[in-house]
């Protein structure tokens, strides 16, 4: 979002009134006044859209602070079942890839914003995936057991989309690839960077554009030079260059 000076009539989608001065405008194009009734303009915590309040379409809020807009609200993944069924979804998408085989007895588990704070030992509140490992030796070979948390009540696509970067993690430890904090993350972050890809939607376009700007040397700077390898060179070359 951004800051601008208005030059021709231009009205607020929250208020409905034309905008004079300082506006607005979020990642989807749209314009608002920088508050109402001296509060700050609010931004839908998943897709960065201005929340937009009217009988039709009503915003989300959550316990644990978060607001979503109407439309992130109408896909929010709360069932076991529906995120149980995206993981193997995305499993089918990593098995066409062939090296990116994602082990079975994967446990899922969706948390509120607390407790992924409290298992990840954070205080971000902008955590929403987190991978935990557990191993046992048994004839001096390791077996893996993995705990994948997502936030609940992310949207359909987000939700995938951290999924799949935690799986990606799965992948790693399960295949003994062991890498720095920066190149891990960057790595894991090519199966977001896949999901909203795949999608082709406004949405999905937003969300990679954010992936494309962010400044962070992990989740930023590094992703993309995973994903300039992966682009040129394949998988398994990607693979081959990380270890």
């Amino acid at each position: 979002m951004f800051f601008s000076l208005n030059t021709k009539v231009i009205k607020c989608v929250v208020c409905k009134q034309t905008i004079s001065g300082e506006y607005t405008i979020d990642s989807w194009g749209n314009t608002a006044h920088k508050s109402h009734n001296s509060r700050p303009t609010e931004f839908c915590n998943s897709c960065y859209r201005v929340i937009e309040e009217s009988p039709i379409f009503k915003s989300k809020a959550l316990l644990d602070g978060r607001k979503l807009c109407f439309q992130c609200s109408l896909t929010k993944v709360e069932s076991l079942a529906i995120a149980q069924k995206s993981f193997k979804e995305i499993k089918e998408i990593y098995s066409k890839f062939k090296l990116l085989n994602i082990p079975d007895g994967v446990k899922l588990q969706l948390v509120s914003l607390p407790e992924m704070k409290g298992v990840a030992k954070t205080t971000s509140n902008s955590i929403r995936g987190l991978t935990t490992t557990q191993y046992t030796v048994l004839m001096n070979q390791r077996k893996y057991a993995y705990s994948i948390y997502v936030l609940n009540s992310l949207p359909k696509l987000e939700f995938e989309a951290v999924l799949a970067h935690e799986m990606l993690h799965v992948f790693l430890i399960q295949n003994s690839i062991t890498l720095p904090h920066h190149k891990m993350e960057g790595f894991c972050n090519l199966g977001s960077y896949l999901i909203y890809a795949r999608d082709k939607s406004k949405h999905g376009q937003v969300m990679l554009a954010h992936m494309e700007k962010n400044p962070d040397h992990a989740y930023g700077v590094t992703f993309r030079e995973m994903k300039s390898i992966l682009l040129k060179f394949g998988w398994r070359e990607l693979i081959q260059k990380i270890k």
